[in-house]
């Protein structure tokens, strides 16, 4: 079901931007009365996720002198990014009015929804909804959202059936195999060193045997694992941009800060502010004006080989070709033209 849906999307969607910035979620529904589950999959650029209840601050409540201390990073309620995708992920009842058809009941049921991603894409752009919209009133959210600049990792919002996560019990079982049947041979041949009617001769034979059979599987252990490494990669971030929205519902200012990453030279976060561009430290763009999180897989290598691919492009300006747009320094590009 995944793999066809991916594929349809594909057909419509096969674009530059399909390859760098699209992923997949799964979506489960199970019934609490028979326990089916029926799963969805759908494409996305990128995720919105919401403020925990509990940590909210809005800037309606706010006097100036107040939002200036918050902006300052004083804030006076906080949260974590991990947070934010606990309760993006986390189950929803759909009950009452929301019940839906259970395929095995064949009636509506009282069920279970859960989001999860199930393929991760190369660049990961995730949207904090600050701004909250009511039949009463709309405000700003100035809850100060903390985030990882680097070893961001999304396995723990994994779908159970992602292929990452497929991967990795297939490699745990791979080598539980293999090490039982070493056990196996040993157990069997040392049975027929302990018979008493075989000689020293044989029994020598049988040594020879045992060590050639032990380094045998110790190999195949050995190449499966390197092949399964060079495979699954893991999914892990590192930050390479932040649009910063200073400001309210009525009006307010965009500020883009981007880390350069050069063949040689450590990291440097630049601030983009209209017409002016400066040096930044990575300490300062954080806080309650981070809108809009951009971040870069580690390696540039996707999910799985049957996940979002990424494939050498040919650029027509300059007959020049574009192996990897991800690693040709394009990251202030990317933002720039996002914003």
């Amino acid at each position: 079901i995944a793999s066809d849906s991916w594929n349809n999307y594909l057909k419509f969607n096969d674009s530059i931007i399909t390859d760098l910035f699209a992923g997949q979620l799964q979506s489960t529904v199970r019934c609490l009365t028979c326990q089916h589950a029926s799963y969805c999959f759908e494409p996305f650029i990128d995720i919105s996720v919401s403020i925990p209840k509990e940590t909210n601050q809005s800037s309606r409540y706010n006097s100036f002198l107040t939002r200036r201390f918050i902006s300052e990073g004083n804030g006076m309620s906080s949260c974590t990014l991990e947070e934010c995708l606990e309760k993006y992920t986390s189950e929803e009842t759909l009950d009452g009015d929301n019940r839906v058809t259970c395929d095995h009941c064949k009636s509506k049921q009282k069920c279970v929804k859960t989001l999860n991603i199930y393929k991760y894409p190369r660049i990961l752009v995730i949207h904090i909804k600050r701004f909250r919209f009511t039949n009463v009133n709309r405000d700003k959210l100035l809850t100060d959202v903390n985030f990882p600049l680097n070893d961001f990792s999304l396995l723990p919002f994994l779908s159970k059936e992602s292929p990452y996560k497929q991967l990795e019990s297939k490699s745990s079982n791979i080598v539980t195999k293999n090490n039982n049947e070493i056990d196996k041979q040993l157990d069997k041949q040392i049975d027929k060193r302990t018979d008493k009617q075989i000689e020293k001769q044989i029994d020598k034979q049988i040594d020879k045997q045992i060590d050639k059979q032990i380094d045998n599987n110790i190999e195949k252990i050995v190449n499966e694992e390197i092949r399964i490494e060079k495979t699954m990669i893991p999914p892990c971030y590192d930050l390479i941009g932040v649009s910063n929205h200073s400001g309210n519902m009525t009006g307010g200012h965009y500020i883009a800060h981007i880390n350069t990453v050069e063949s040689n030279l450590p990291p440097r976060w630049i601030c983009f502010n209209d017409a002016r561009v400066s040096l930044a430290a990575a300490n300062n763009i954080a806080g309650p004006t981070a809108y809009i999180l951009f971040y870069k897989l580690r390696d540039g290598i996707d999910s799985s080989k049957e996940a979002v691919r990424l494939d050498d492009k040919e650029s027509n300006n300059n007959n020049n070709t574009v192996n990897d747009p991800v690693n040709n320094n394009i990251n202030i590009n990317i933002l720039n033209a996002t914003i």
